[in-house]
C-alpha cells in the first residue's frame, strides 16, 4: 500500500511539473517576437511644377514624393517630402526684377515687359529666353 501511494504522489508531481513547463512554454509563445528599427521608404520624386511667376524675382516650382512604407519600431523616415527651387527670375528687355513681376523700361508694358515698341518703331517679340 505505501509503494502504491508513493507511486501516485510521484506521479502527482510528475503531472505538476508537466504542467509548469507548459505554461511556461505557452507564456513565451505569448510575448510578442523582438522589434528591429525600420525607417521609411520614399516614392521617386515627381516632375517639376509649373512656376509660380512669368518673370520677377520670387518664381517658385515644386515637386513632390511620399512615402511608400512608414516607419515602424523606433524607425525614422530622415527624407524631405518637398522641394521647391527658384525660376524664372529675370526680365527680358531690361526690366528691373520685382515681386511677380517687372520694372519696365519706357516704352515696354506688362507683366514681363514684352509688350510695346522700341524707340525704332519695331515690334518687339520674345525669344523664349524664360526658363
Amino acid at each position: 500500500m505505501v509503494v502504491l501511494k508513493s507511486v501516485i504522489v510521484f506521479f502527482l508531481l510528475l503531472l505538476l511539473v508537466q504542467e509548469c513547463k507548459f505554461w511556461r512554454r505557452r507564456r513565451r509563445r505569448r510575448s510578442p517576437p523582438p522589434c528591429s528599427a525600420r525607417d521609411c521608404t520614399v516614392t521617386s520624386w515627381s516632375n517639376w511644377g509649373a512656376c509660380t511667376h512669368q518673370c520677377g524675382n520670387s518664381g517658385i516650382s515644386t515637386r513632390t514624393r511620399s512615402r511608400s512604407s512608414h516607419e515602424s519600431c523606433g524607425g525614422r523616415c530622415p527624407y524631405q517630402l518637398r522641394e521647391t527651387r527658384a525660376c524664372n527670375r529675370h526680365c527680358p528687355n531690361g526690366g528691373t526684377p520685382l515681386s511677380g513681376r517687372c520694372s519696365c523700361r519706357p516704352g515696354l508694358t506688362g507683366t514681363c515687359c514684352l509688350q510695346g515698341e522700341y524707340s525704332d518703331n519695331k515690334p518687339y517679340t520674345l525669344n523664349n529666353s524664360i526658363s
